[in-house]
C-alpha cells in the first residue's frame, strides 16, 4: 500500500482508498500492434481481470478541417479560413476555388 499523500504521484488517484476500486489504465499504442498488446494483457492479467472499452470519434467536416490543419502545421488563421468555408451540418466538401481562395 502506497500512501499517496505522503507521495507526489501524478496518479494517486487512483490508488486512493477513497477511490473504492482498482486503479485502471489508460494507453494509447500503435493501431498495428493492438492484438499484440491485447494478447499480452489477457496472458499477463487473465481475462477475467482485463476489459476493453473504446471510444471512437466521429468528426464533422468543420472539426476535421481544424484537426487536419493542426496536424499539417498549418497557421490558426488559415485553419480559421479553411474551416470558415464548411456550412456546420453540411455534408457536402466545398468546392476546389473556394478551398483554394481560403488559404
Amino acid at each position: 500500500e502506497v500512501p499517496p499523500e505522503s507521495i507526489t504521484l501524478i496518479f494517486e488517484r487512483f490508488i486512493s482508498k477513497e477511490r473504492g476500486e482498482p486503479p485502471d489504465i489508460d494507453v494509447d499504442f500503435e493501431h498495428e500492434r493492438r492484438e499484440e498488446v491485447i494478447q499480452w494483457i489477457y496472458q499477463r492479467y487473465g481475462r477475467e481481470r482485463a476489459g476493453l472499452t473504446a471510444t471512437v470519434i466521429h468528426f464533422r467536416s468543420r472539426a476535421a478541417i481544424r484537426e487536419v490543419g493542426k496536424v499539417m502545421g498549418l497557421s490558426q488563421d488559415v485553419i480559421a479560413r479553411l474551416s470558415g468555408q464548411i456550412w456546420g451540418w453540411s455534408s457536402a466538401a466545398p468546392g476546389e476555388d473556394r478551398m483554394r481562395d481560403a488559404g
